[in-house]
């Protein structure tokens, strides 16, 4: 009896341990992310699921029992959210590594070719093949927007002009006004089906001029405090989706190539 009795305190002390710990958790409250839906099909509206990635973020952290929710904003007003505190995340953004100094990473959840896209007829563009044959020359770059390894030096330099627009499509707009010589643009969505309504019968074509493949991450500030906690349970769902095939699902029901999948990886700056 004394026995049983002492198996009852003991089941007890352990069941109000673990309730102590699930409420003490630090992603109790909410996870809440920001994206802006003009990179289909990656982020957009108009993509199934709205997206690849937002079909990754919501699916990772749901298989590591977090709930989430998402905010549109504005590039830039999505990054002074996160810095006040208001925001805890972004996605997705490339990798950079004086970024990395004030940001958490998570695992790669894709990779995206992209290029320098200029009208298709501008010949005297179109087959330029180094990043010093464009100086001279305008290229559009969102707000935000991380610039390419290839062309960083020769922007900051002023060498190659670089026009600011809030949204890709702005750049679209541009390039298709000839008010721009050229734009970064991922090979994913420079088709018809996505660009279509803002070319507006314009063709854009990829000059040859190669840019290194970008990684694409979840973002959270070092200052938030549970910013450790949000990038160790969506890797944690990461993984699981990666293992059971959900990853190559996502790609398949929005577009977006094969070859732009992860191979698996440490975590990145955290």
């Amino acid at each position: 009896m004394k026995a049983s009795f002492s198996l009852v305190i003991l089941s007890c002390f352990l069941a109000l341990a673990v309730s102590n710990r699930v409420l003490s958790s630090p992603l109790k409250q909410p996870v809440v992310v920001t994206a802006y839906p003009d990179i289909p099909p990656l982020v957009s509206k108009d993509t199934p699921g709205q997206g690849y990635a937002t079909l990754v973020i919501n699916a990772a952290f749901e298989r590591a029992g977090v709930q989430i929710e998402l905010v549109w904003l504005p590039w830039r007003r999505g990054l002074v959210e996160m810095s006040s505190g208001r925001i805890d995340g972004s996605f997705p953004w490339f990798f950079r590594t004086e970024r990395a100094e004030n940001m958490h990473y998570s695992n790669a959840f894709g990779s995206e070719a992209i290029g320098l896209y200029v009208r298709a007829d501008r010949d005297d563009l179109r087959h330029l093949s180094k990043p010093k044959d464009f100086i001279g020359e305008t290229i559009c770059i969102p707000v935000e927007y991380a610039v390419p390894h290839q062309l960083e030096k020769l922007i900051q330099s002023g060498e190659i002009l670089r026009e600011e627009a809030d949204i890709i499509e702005s750049c679209v707009k541009l390039l298709r006004h000839n008010r721009i010589d050229g734009m970064i643009l991922s090979d994913a969505s420079n088709k018809e089906e996505i660009l279509g309504d803002v070319l507006q019968g314009v063709s854009l074509d990829r000059s040859d001029i190669f840019l290194q493949p970008e990684t694409y991450h979840l973002m959270v500030p070092k200052t938030n405090e549970r910013g450790t906690a949000i990038i160790k349970a969506f890797n944690k769902g990461l993984a699981d989706l990666h293992a059971d095939g959900s990853l190559e699902r996502f790609a398949r029901m929005t577009g977006l190539p094969m070859t732009a999948l992860p191979a698996r990886q440490p975590s990145q700056g955290n």
